[in-house]
This record gives C-alpha cells, sequence and structure tokens, in this order.
C-alpha cells in the first residue's frame, strides 16, 4: 500500500488507518472451502514450527500472534487476504519485494 498511500494527503492517511483499525480480524478456523484439508494442515505447520530442514523459521516467530507485537516492522498476519499473502510470499521468493536484514533466503 505504500506507493499508494504515499500519493494521499494526510487526512486521507488517517481515514485510513482508522478505517483499517475498527475492522475485526478473520474468525478463527474460517476458511476457504476451496483449500483442501491437508494444504491447510502443511500451512498450519509452517506457520507454528516452519520447515527447520531449510531453515525458514515460523510465521509466529517474527508476525505472532502474541500480547506484543516482536518487532513494529513486522506486520500482523491475522486477518490479511490468503490471496494477498500467498502473493506477498510468492514475491519475496522471487526477490520481488524486500525484507528485513533478518530475512534470510536459502538456495
Amino acid at each position: 500500500m505504500q506507493p499508494i498511500a504515499a500519493g494521499l494527503r494526510p487526512e486521507q492517511r488517517r481515514e485510513l488507518a482508522e478505517y483499517y483499525a475498527r475492522l475485526s480480524p478473520r474468525v478463527e478456523g474460517e476458511s476457504d472451502s476451496s483449500v483442501s484439508g491437508a494444504a491447510i494442515e502443511r500451512g498450519r505447520t509452517i506457520a507454528e514450527q516452519g520447515i527447520p530442514a531449510q531453515r525458514v523459521p515460523s510465521c509466529s516467530d517474527c508476525h505472532g500472534p502474541g500480547p506484543e507485537r516482536r518487532n513494529p516492522a513486522y506486520p500482523a498476519l491475522a486477518g490479511q487476504y490468503a490471496e494477498y499473502l500467498v502473493l506477498q510470499l510468492e514475491l519475496f521468493k522471487a526477490n520481488q519485494r524486500g525484507g528485513s536484514r533478518h530475512a534470510v533466503q536459502t538456495p
């Protein structure tokens, strides 16, 4: 959203931030019925445990959930649309988007 937000006036950015802050995250257990149970379980395992053999940390290691954000630079993932998360992971893997110095990509 940064390129879009850059063209907004400060009051417009504030209004958008307030709008998104009021939205409720998705309900626990809510999922897209077109996704297989195996894919959901694999995603859950990666989110909670990562992929140690490939040196991939779990999503929750950096993004929570938890009572406090681990690092303000890491966005919360709760409530994000699956399509958005998939796109960001694909772009990250293809070196088409940034990451912090903690983002270590394996060959």
